[in-house]
């Protein structure tokens, strides 16, 4: 039988999800935005801590939501009125990865069987500086042998419609990121600025598979699919979303043994050029899963 468990980690409250014989598979920061902090699957590492990463500076395996990487000054205009946000990314001077990763989620349901165990977290977002918006977000977590699925549901509860886009940003534990082949479909890759903005795109090429030895990455792409692969020294996955829109950015940090895969369902400053936007009306909800299996 599956099980959770109640603990703390450095202070912060967390779920802890262990399988049928006990092991670890799962530890779920409440306080981190709900985000996914250690993930094991048939006793493969997938996620864990790296030393050196802290999810104040890295946001590993935070939900972007109400919009993903940077967003250029923190600016932009939304139904003839202009908005200004915080600076969170102060070497560039953008706003980073929306509010939900700052975001403290409460547990509402676990349901534990002999094959899975699912876990619902819910948190309520009154608004800010520059986003005056309010929405619920519910994530559902659900793992199976050898699978995890994330589902993401946004609602909004307030009397304005908003823009937005969303991800997921978790890093991947290897034990030689040279040695990785990452495989997927794309069409465009996005050329970016010194700050990290897109100024225009290419046609994507060496994509499928994209070997990684040597080669440093924080780069975008928009996919003619919404699959990517990343063929690890000793394991293989695939992470699946059913947005309707399927960007990507990959980024490998300065650190060992690690590299982000980051679906996403819109572009860098999509807040102000438009890519995979969406708009979420007053009472009307959006939903997305993202799907991770071993191969």
């Amino acid at each position: 039988m599956y099980k959770t468990e109640r603990t703390t980690h450095h202070h912060l409250p967390q779920l802890l999800i262990k399988d049928k014989h006990q092991e670890l598979i799962g530890r779920i920061s409440l306080h981190q935005g709900g985000s996914l902090q250690e993930l094991q699957l048939a006793g493969h590492k997938l996620i864990q801590p790296v030393d050196g990463m802290t999810y104040e500076v890295t946001y590993p395996s935070a939900i972007l939501f109400p919009f993903v990487n940077r967003i250029k000054d923190g600016k932009y205009r939304f139904r003839e009125s202009e908005y200004q946000m915080q600076i969170n990314d102060p070497e560039f001077h953008n706003a980073l990865h929306g509010f939900v990763c700052k975001q403290q989620f409460e547990v509402f349901n676990e349901v534990c069987t002999e094959n899975s165990v699912q876990v619902e977290l819910a948190s309520s977002f009154a608004g800010a500086d520059g986003f005056p918006f309010s929405f619920d977000i519910i994530l559902t977590y659900t793992w199976r042998a050898g699978s995890l699925e994330l589902e993401m549901k946004a609602v909004n509860t307030g009397k304005q419609a908003f823009p937005f886009t969303l991800g997921w940003h978790p890093y991947f534990y290897v034990s030689d990121v040279d040695a990785c082949q990452l495989a997927f479909n794309a069409d465009q890759h996005f050329i970016y600025d010194s700050r990290q903005l897109p100024v225009g795109s290419e046609p994507a090429i060496d994509t499928n598979p994209m070997e990684l030895q040597g080669k440093m990455l924080d780069d975008g792409y928009h996919l003619t699919d919404n699959s990517v692969r990343l063929i690890a020294p000793t394991y293989q996955l695939e992470l699946t979303t059913d947005s309707p829109e399927a960007y990507l950015q990959l980024y490998r940090p300065p650190y060992d043994h690690v590299i982000a895969i980051e679906p996403m369902s819109g572009g860098v400053d999509a807040f102000n050029n438009g890519e995979g936007l969406e708009i979420l009306e007053p009472g009307a909800a959006v939903q997305t899963t993202f799907r991770l299996k071993l191969l």
